[in-house]
């Protein structure tokens, strides 16, 4: 996401990044320790995540059609205090429900992720207690649309420290 947005907009918040591929992770440490910002990376199965602590926000970007789906919702939602943006692909109906494979992306050539829409995510952050805030879409290439969709709790959860 880096190629989108200065990570100097990170500087006032404490961030940490998971993926479940190390090697990710630093690559990412590489290009983003340089520009002075706090942050920690940690190594975590979204489906399965083990990420202690709570969060104000918790961002997934293009990670939820690679995944059960549904874990990670539970982990994002188990881990969010206020809210959690999510990043989707949406693909216009001529077009086969593909990711671009590309790249760092070449793994998606081996396995078949599974775009989820609109009416699948909200259902499912509704049901954990999150409402729709906001939504956004734009067009990319190949007439796919990115989906960003802002999700808040409806209030806040029993006994969580701030992070």
């Amino acid at each position: 996401m880096f190629d989108y947005i200065d990570a100097s907009i990170l500087h006032p918040y404490r961030t940490t990044f998971t993926d479940i591929n190390p090697a990710w992770l630093e690559r990412l440490t590489a290009r983003v320790e340089s520009r002075g910002v706090a942050f920690e990376t940690l190594v975590d199965d979204m489906e399965r995540s083990s990420v202690p602590g709570y969060f104000d926000l918790v961002i997934a970007v293009l990670v939820l059609e690679h995944v059960d789906w549904r874990c990670a919702v539970a982990n994002l939602c188990r881990l969010a205090t206020g809210r959690v943006f999510v990043v989707a692909q949406e693909n216009p109906s001529h077009l086969a429900a593909s990711l671009l494979a590309i790249g760092s992306m070449n793994i998606f050539r081996e396995i078949h992720p599974r775009l989820i829409g609109r009416d699948e995510l909200v259902p499912a952050f509704e049901e954990r207690g999150f409402r729709v805030q906001s939504v956004s879409s734009r067009e990319v290439a190949d007439s796919k649309k990115m989906l960003a969709i802002e999700f808040a709790r409806d209030r806040p959860p029993v006994a969580t420290p701030p992070r």
